[in-house]
C-alpha cells in the first residue's frame, strides 16, 4: 500500500515549498483532500494589515498594536511591511522619526539587487503580496541564492522571503537544503544592524 502524503509532507520530501506543491497540484488540476485547517490568528490577513497600518499610524508602537490586536510584534511588524507602512526606528527619537519603508530600502541595497539578478529574482515595479500560486523566485529556491542573501548579504529570513515572495518556512527549508547554520534565535541579523546604524 502507498503511503499518502500531505502537501508539507511533500514539500519536505522533495525539498521545495509548500507553495510550490500546490501551484504543481493546482496545474495538475488536482484538488486537495479535506484538512483541518484552521487560521493562525484571529484575523483576516487584509484586515489585519489594515488595523495594524491604523494604529501604528495613530502613534502606537507595535508592541501595544499586537496588545490590542491579540497578536505578536512579529506579526505586527509583517502585516506593517506588506502594507508599505513607513516604520520607524525605535528609542527616544522615534516621535520624529518619518520612518521608511522596509522594501525601498531592501531594493535600494546594490549587493542586494545584483543578488536576485544573478539568480532571475523578479523585481517588481510596485511591490505586493505574492498569491499562493506564485513567487517571485525561481522554485525549488536555489541553494546559491539563499546562501548569498542570508550569509552573503546578512538578510534575516522575513526580508528573503518578502523578497523571493514565498513564506518564511520555504526560506528556512531553502537554507536548511543548502546547508546553511541559522543563526541563534534573537541575534540580530548583519543587514538590520547596518541598516539601523545607518
Amino acid at each position: 500500500m502507498e503511503k499518502k502524503l500531505n502537501v508539507t509532507e511533500t514539500a519536505l520530501f522533495f525539498g521545495v515549498s509548500t507553495e510550490y506543491v500546490s501551484k504543481r497540484l493546482h496545474e495538475a488540476g488536482l484538488t486537495k483532500r479535506p484538512g483541518t485547517f484552521t487560521p493562525h490568528g484571529p484575523w483576516d490577513p487584509d484586515d489585519l494589515r489594515d488595523q495594524a497600518s491604523n494604529l501604528y499610524g495613530g502613534g502606537m508602537t507595535m508592541k501595544s498594536g499586537g496588545d490590542e490586536l491579540g497578536v505578536s510584534v512579529g506579526t505586527v511588524r509583517v502585516a506593517l511591511h506588506q502594507a508599505g507602512v513607513h516604520v520607524r526606528r525605535g528609542g527616544f527619537a522615534s516621535h520624529t522619526d518619518e520612518g521608511r519603508t522596509l522594501l525601498d530600502d531592501l531594493y535600494s541595497d546594490p549587493k542586494i539587487v545584483k543578488v536576485l539578478a544573478r539568480h532571475g529574482v523578479i523585481v517588481p515595479g510596485e511591490w505586493s503580496l505574492t498569491g499562493p500560486f506564485e513567487s517571485l523566485a525561481p522554485l525549488p529556491l536555489p541553494p546559491g541564492l539563499v546562501t548569498a542573501l542570508y550569509e552573503g548579504v546578512g538578510l534575516p529570513i522575513l526580508h528573503m522571503s518578502l523578497l523571493l515572495g514565498v513564506g518564511q518556512g520555504a526560506v528556512r527549508a531553502g537554507l536548511k537544503a543548502a546547508g546553511v547554520d541559522l543563526r541563534p534565535k534573537g541575534q540580530a541579523a548583519p543587514w538590520t544592524t547596518r541598516r539601523r546604524a545607518g
